[in-house]
């Protein structure tokens, strides 16, 4: 059997891994702040992959949080790590772009669900969901719509939306 390269998940010193100047994924403010809340609150649940020579090509936003957040999210200095092994750089921006490629997308409706759940099941406010998933509350009204939350709403101010002609 292939050994894979999870299975040699190393901690690797900081100072040894530089990021890849190729990489196309940019992330928003907010989603950064998100994957900092994410580090923060679960911990490490996805090493950083790199080369042997220290070249990140996944995760390169999870080493920046790791940079901003020393104390919390570094072991003696050091990040955990896998190394793949690419022959050629052209393999390591495929892998690059595949690795940001598979994150996918949320679906409206698994986000609304996802939403009814924690208002009715969990029992929280939409700050603590704002806070902990990274959602503006406009999002979190709009999806709880979505699932027909009623109680949500209650509070939402309209305007009217069209004046008759004769009022204008």
């Amino acid at each position: 059997m292939t050994e894979h390269p999870i299975e040699n998940i190393k901690w690797r010193d900081v100072n040894e891994l530089t990021s890849s100047e190729y990489n196309p994924n940019h992330v928003a403010v907010s989603e950064m702040n998100l994957l900092a809340q994410s580090l923060l609150e679960d911990g490490w649940t996805q090493p950083i992959v790199t080369r042997e020579n220290g070249k990140i090509v996944d995760g390169h936003h999870r080493f920046m949080v790791a940079q901003e957040y020393p104390e919390e999210l570094q072991r003696d200095g050091c990040v955990p790590c896998v190394v793949i092994e690419n022959p050629t750089e052209a393999d390591d921006r495929i892998s690059t772009i595949r690795h940001n490629r598979a994150s996918g997308a949320h679906l409206v409706e698994g986000m609304a669900d996802n939403v009814r759940y924690l208002i009715q099941d969990a029992n929280m406010t939409n700050e603590e969901i704002a806070t902990r998933v990274g959602m503006e509350e406009e999002e979190i009204k709009r999806l709880s719509r979505a699932v027909d939350l009623p109680e949500m709403h209650s509070d939402d101010q309209f305007e009217r939306a069209w004046k008759p002609q004769d009022e204008q």
